[in-house]
């Protein structure tokens, strides 16, 4: 994305090697630029790290640890690092990414399932790769996948942006209860801030091939809340549902729900196991795979028969040979016994009767109980490893960097999805919840669990949500506000109501959103005091930074100099007075 605007560094020739030529994309933290090395000429693109955040030690760390995640990257669908250094502001190298993005290939309408297909797996397998180094990309959608015609081999794709990537082991970088990444294409898992893995990437593959194939999104909602709700609840929609003339191919559907499962646990496991099913439907040779339940089935099914099998040997066996009479007899005492030298033949017949050789039927019995112990401890191996798994799963915390858009080596197209940075889980008191000890306690009474609370009815006026807003129930005041919303679209007063409810919940770029939506609507709303004040608040978070200020400066604008002023000299946090005197100096 070119722009006409001056800047400085537009023939600037970086460490000595890189002379930049022109400015791609701009981000939420960066800039991206092409470059090319000289004197050789190849072309590299460049990202810089925005001045203000230069300034702070928590983003450039994050803009190091990205570095560090992309050099880790070798393979030909994955764009790598070349270089890096500092010149004014951090920067990094990394190879240029030429052609067109999937979005702009997207934007000319639904693809043919092969060639879809042919761009996935490509896609698929630059995943695999950074997974096998531990690395999540997190944000996987059209803009972040590039697509170039090479000669010889035809279509080349690369996966761009790891700008919100992590690695799966790094702990001290971190935190539960934040959402991170591109509404329209996150996992369920990530519109909570749960934890994330390998089978987030695998998701969001399969709303991009879902999108590619049928020509329209996964979900589409008019806000991001009820998108997000949507990732968590909606019924996944089947194919030929969204697009009734695409041709149906045996199989697709069911490769696709099982990538778009609501639960990391019911997804393909691996981005290769993808890829794989999905060669399959494309040569027509898809099987449904056994449930793990139906497996479990067959392997006691399995062990019953071995067992009959056994006990009929055994009985054959048994009838075969001759009976042989005891040499010892036990009395009834269980404290003493005795040794006959003398029983006659018939005490020995007698004795033998006593203790009758098993029948078939009894074996087979014996078998069937050893076969549903087998499929017992079976089920119960797979459970625990599904139990040390998720101890595993549990143990690793999502990244906490900021979720700023970042800016990738490919030109972004205008109207690309905006990004939603960190915000608050739905039920951020959730993590501080303890274990009631009492529950562990097997002497403690039974106690009937508490009734749940009466359903809060949806107001349907604004004096209702305010006296919602009174009396504590703000989940039900924003729900009500949402269905107002959908009644009334044009009613500015209802997005800056939900703006100020999620500024209280601290879901600032969420809120941000909706204080756009209220000033699209009515323009008076960018004089707005606690409009304006809450923005100011968000720019003191490196998370939220990026969109504050540009809330400020390119939304509001001159209406909210004044305000900023009086937040650099007496704001009560030191982190807004800082970055308040820090955006005075640029503005």
């Amino acid at each position: 994305m070119a722009t006409s605007d001056p800047d400085p560094r537009i023939g600037h020739v970086v460490d000595g090697r890189y002379r930049i030529l022109e400015r791609l994309a701009q981000g939420g933290m960066g800039v991206v630029y092409r470059a090319e090395r000289v004197p050789v000429g190849k072309p590299v693109a460049i990202k810089f790290l925005h001045h203000v955040y230069a300034e702070d030690a928590a983003s450039v760390a994050r803009f190091e640890r990205e570095t560090r995640v992309l050099s880790k990257l070798a393979h030909p669908n994955c764009v790598s690092v070349i270089d890096f250094g500092l010149d004014g502001a951090p920067y990094l190298v990394m190879d240029f990414a030429g052609g067109v993005t999937l979005r702009a290939a997207m934007d000319k309408g639904p693809m043919p399932l092969p060639e879809a297909v042919a761009i996935i797996r490509q896609v698929l397998a630059g995943l695999a790769h950074a997974h096998s180094q531990g690395i999540i990309h997190r944000d996987i959608k059209p803009a972040n996948i590039m697509i170039s015609e090479e000669i010889g081999t035809g279509r080349h794709v690369r996966i761009l942006d790891f700008g919100l990537a992590r690695l799966a082991s790094s702990a001290n970088v971190t935190q539960s209860s934040v959402a991170i990444g591109t509404p329209s294409y996150m996992a369920p898992e990530q519109t909570v801030g749960g934890e994330v893995d390998l089978r987030t990437d695998v998701y969001q593959v399969g709303v991009v091939l879902f999108e590619m194939i049928t020509g329209e999104r996964l979900f589409v909602a008019e806000d991001t809340h009820a998108l997000l709700e949507m990732h968590r609840t909606a019924r996944v929609p089947r194919v030929h549902e969204v697009a009734p003339s695409a041709a149906p191919k045996p199989g697709l559907d069911e490769v696709l729900q099982r990538a778009l499962a609501k639960a990391p646990a019911d997804r393909w496991q691996t981005a290769m196991e993808f890829s794989a099913a999905l060669e399959d439907v494309l040569a027509g040779r898809w099987r449904k795979p056994p449930s793990s339940r139906r497996a479990l089935l067959a392997l006691a099914a399995l062990l019953l028969l071995a067992g009959a099998a056994y006990a009929g040997v055994s009985f054959w066996r048994q009838r075969a040979q001759p009976a042989v009479a005891p040499t010892s007899s036990t009395t009834s005492s269980p404290t003493s016994s005795t040794t006959s030298s003398d029983a006659s033949p018939g005490a020995a017949e007698d004795a033998h009767r006593a203790e009758p050789a098993p029948d078939a039927a009894s074996q087979a019995g014996a078998a069937t109980d050893a076969a549903t112990d087998a499929a017992a401890d079976a089920a119960t191996g797979a459970a625990a490893d599904a139990a040390t798994d998720a101890a595993t799963d549990a143990a690793r915390a999502i990244d906490a960097a900021p979720a700023d858009a970042g800016a990738d080596a490919g030109a972004r197209p205008p109207g690309a999805d905006p990004e939603l940075e960190p915000v608050a889980a739905a039920d951020p008191a959730a993590s501080a919840r303890t274990r009631d000890d009492s529950a562990d306690d097997g002497d403690a009474p039974a106690v009937s669990p508490p009734p749940p609370p009466p359903p809060v009815a949806l107001a349907r006026t604004l004096p209702a949500v305010t006296a919602l807003i009174k009396k504590g129930q703000r989940e039900a005041a924003i729900a009500s506000l949402h269905a107002m919303w959908q009644r009334s679209p044009k009613d500015a007063r209802l997005p800056y109501l939900l703006g100020n409810l999620y500024f209280d919940k601290r879901w600032w770029t969420v809120g941000m959103q909706y204080y756009h939506a209220a000033i699209a609507r009515l323009a008076g709303y960018r004089s707005n005091p606690t409009l304006i004040r809450n923005v100011i608040a968000a720019i003191g978070n490196p998370k939220t930074r990026g969109k504050a200020t540009y809330l400020l400066t390119k939304t509001i604008g001159q209406g909210a100099k004044g305000y900023v002023r009086t937040a650099a000299k007496s704001h009560p946090d030191p982190a807004v007075r800082k970055a308040a005197q820090s955006l005075l100096k640029r503005w």
